[in-house]
């Protein structure tokens, strides 16, 4: 997944609440979308490979859904 840094805090259903300076793996649609220079810009392009067990970082809607 890409990895994209916040310009400035935003809100929205594919990113939850995130503040100007956070870092987060997203898909890559949201990314392109986030990262335009403006809201967000991308920290790595290319895909990670997360180690045996390891899970990417979850949105703050993806987390609240699992408990639901």
């Amino acid at each position: 997944m890409p990895r994209v840094r916040f310009l400035q805090s935003v809100a929205g259903d594919d990113v939850g609440d995130r503040h100007a300076g956070d870092e987060v793996d997203l898909p890559a649609t949201v990314a392109r979308t986030w990262a335009d220079g403006v809201r967000a810009e991308l920290v790595r392009a290319e895909p990670v490979e997360h180690p045996e067990g390891a899970r990417p970082e979850r949105t703050a809607k993806q987390s609240r859904a699992r408990g639901r």
